[in-house]
């Protein structure tokens, strides 16, 4: 029985070094024109993740959950950049902000959502819909690095220079 358990754990670490394997090359396929091969392949990921033989070795410890979370919401996030590489950017935003749930489901706290939700929200020049993703940034970490450099486009905006500028200090 032990040998069977052994084996069964060999096979589950094996299998997350694929699929970690996958989720990279999925990541660099995120430039123009291979966002439907990066789609399909974020896809395939999240099947995988939830597939009864990731459930069972869940089940079994064989996994970690915060291991299994942080794969699926990873995976989530880059089906989401993925997807919104295909639309233009007046209904990325909308569409990435409805799909995020998930994410957030999954990992309330991780910082590269909010960050990503803020960044297409100011690239599309809304800055309103970015704040709360800067202020959750924020709540994380105080001192997040790219949560300040967006803060100080908000002061910028505003015409509060000095702030903007003592945002980098």
């Amino acid at each position: 029985m032990a040998r069977f358990f052994l084996g069964q754990k060999s096979k589950a670490k094996a299998a997350l070094e694929q699929l970690r394997d996958a989720m990279q090359t999925a990541h660099q396929l995120l430039v123009p024109g291979t966002f439907d091969t990066a789609l399909a392949q974020f896809d395939e990921i999240i099947q995988t993740l939830n597939s009864s033989a990731y459930k069972q070795w869940l089940e079994n410890s064989l996994i970690e959950d915060a291991v299994w979370r942080d794969h699926m919401a990873a995976a989530l996030l880059g089906r989401i950049r993925a997807l919104l590489g295909n639309y233009g950017r007046s209904i990325a935003f909308q569409k990435a902000e409805t799909m995020m749930f998930d994410v957030y489901a999954l990992k309330p706290e991780w910082t590269e959502a909010s960050d990503y939700l803020a960044g297409l929200a100011i690239s599309r020049g809304d800055l309103a819909s970015a704040k709360p993703y800067v202020e959750k940034l924020f709540v994380v970490n105080p001192r997040h690095p790219r949560g300040r450099f967006l803060q100080a486009v908000f002061d910028f905006q505003d015409g509060n220079y000095e702030e903007a500028n003592k945002t980098f200090s």
